[in-house]
């Protein structure tokens, strides 16, 4: 095991620093707190690490990342259709602009 590769214990000093209840909570999750961590701590950051290392596996690290939409994205199934929509037209037209807007074959 490696450990991990990112720096996520330096993210302490700022918990709880945000002067906004709400923000100082997602903060707390994202980075700091055990909630939606793999090992106990360093929040949702530290299990992305520890999957992007090969710590641990992917269905570990995608079961944190629902418990913690299912808490923090209060999203309807419409809500996520339109997003990722947008994102694959997004996609797309990076795509066109940048074959001149022709596909040759």
């Amino acid at each position: 095991m490696s450990g991990g590769h990112f720096n996520y214990m330096g993210f302490d000093g700022l918990d709880g620093e945000w002067r906004d209840e709400e923000l100082d909570e997602l903060f707390h999750d994202l980075f700091v707190g055990g909630d939606f961590s793999i090992r106990g701590y360093g929040g949702l950051f530290q299990s992305l690490d520890f999957w992007l290392s090969a710590d641990v596996g992917e269905e570990a690290y995608r079961k944190r990342v629902k418990l913690f939409k299912d808490k923090w994205m209060k999203r309807t199934p419409k809500n996520r259709v339109e997003f990722y929509q947008r994102k694959i037209q997004d996609y797309a037209d990076k795509c066109i602009a940048e074959f001149g807007g022709k596909v040759e074959e």
